[in-house]
């Protein structure tokens, strides 16, 4: 049966910035105040979609039942867009109006390019199969990917492609880390059991960022198909979310420390020593799902957790703790998607 690429995260991450006016004396003009968008889901009896902009501090509640998630922000045309799924159907909001793409799937990429919102996703079809894809603006009618038994977690566009990253299901029994470029066939990126989760592009080169193995690390590929490795390690862990700006990678995620917590990082370039994030004492548990840059920070998207509540938040730079959405906690939930403007 056929099975094909799933969109799990997600994150294609953007920059936003928002002009200030020129402040009074000598003509000198006030610093941009960058405004940070955070979304994704928290739970109550079931998942529910929220965003969060720090120009109020207000989260916002996409739906008011069980059954939603938010996996992906674009902005493009002066507008915020949030992707994910709704009461088990793709989506995607313009602010609070939602835009339905189906019935059965989710929308876990997105990226705006050339005028058009692309969003990455699967759905499935009447005999259960699952069919990885993308839709252009609001027509329901997808563009399937390459048919393959796996899943898909990231989309881009790029050298006039749209390209898809993931895995897929081997012979050998092994899922392996892969990416496609249009409905191509997938193009395998390690032998070994691995994820592609995130991806960006930038001075003509697609930067994949996932795992092998045990092992945190980043591809590139260049318009000539061109593919480039590089290692992480030595810590094991996973690279969640990938963007380059300026002409450096910078990768967000977790590794995992001599007790085997998760320590939530960032890795900057092919430096294998990731910036350790900070976490409020008495935390069992953090990662970073989502990183973006802006004016000459790091923004990184996630969570932690004391045990008992999880605490969807963002960090500024590294040296300062997570800003928590919900203070009081909740019974799950993580910032899937961040973007600074």
């Amino acid at each position: 049966m056929k099975k094909l690429l799933h969109v799990g995260c997600l994150l294609g991450l953007i920059l936003v910035t928002v002009l200030s006016g020129c402040g009074g004396g000598g003509g000198k003009s006030t610093p941009p105040t960058p405004i940070v968008y955070a979304a994704g889901y928290y739970h109550n009896g079931g998942e529910i979609p929220f965003y969060w902009t720090s120009n109020d501090a207000e989260t916002v509640t996409l739906s008011t039942t069980s059954g939603g998630a938010i996996y992906s922000i674009a902005y493009g045309n002066g507008q915020i867009y949030y992707g994910g799924y709704s009461k088990g159907g793709p989506c995607f909001w313009t602010g609070n109006t939602l835009t339905s793409l189906g019935t059965d799937g989710e929308v876990t990429s997105m990226v705006y390019a050339n005028g058009n919102l692309y969003s990455g996703g699967y759905y499935y079809d009447g005999d259960g199969d699952l069919h990885a894809c993308y839709w252009i603006g609001a027509n329901n009618i997808p563009n399937a990917l390459v048919e393959d038994s796996g899943r898909l977690y990231t989309i881009v566009f790029g050298n006039g492609a749209v390209y898809g990253g993931g895995y897929y299901y081997h012979d050998s029994g092994l899922n392996l880390p892969c990416y496609c470029k249009g409905n191509a066939p997938p193009v395998t990126l390690s032998t070994q059991e691995g994820y592609v989760y995130s991806s960006s592009f930038a001075d003509g080169k697609v930067y994949l960022g996932g795992f092998y193995g045990s092992t945190p690390c980043y591809w590139t590929v260049d318009n000539t198909d061109n593919v480039e490795f590089f290692d992480l390690s030595p810590n094991s862990g996973q690279v969640k979310s990938i963007i380059c700006a300026n002409g450096t990678v910078y990768c967000g995620g977790y590794y995992d420390n001599d007790d085997g917590k998760d320590i939530p990082c960032y890795w900057t370039g092919a430096n294998n020593v990731p910036t350790r994030l900070p976490i409020p004492e008495g935390t069992t548990e953090a990662r970073v799902e989502s990183i973006t840059y802006a004016n000459g920070t790091v923004y990184c998207g996630g969570y932690y957790s004391d045990g008992s509540k999880y605490y969807p938040c963002y960090w500024v730079g590294g040296a300062s703790n997570p800003v928590s959405l919900f203070p009081d906690g909740v019974n799950g939930g993580s910032v899937k998607a961040i973007l600074v403007k």
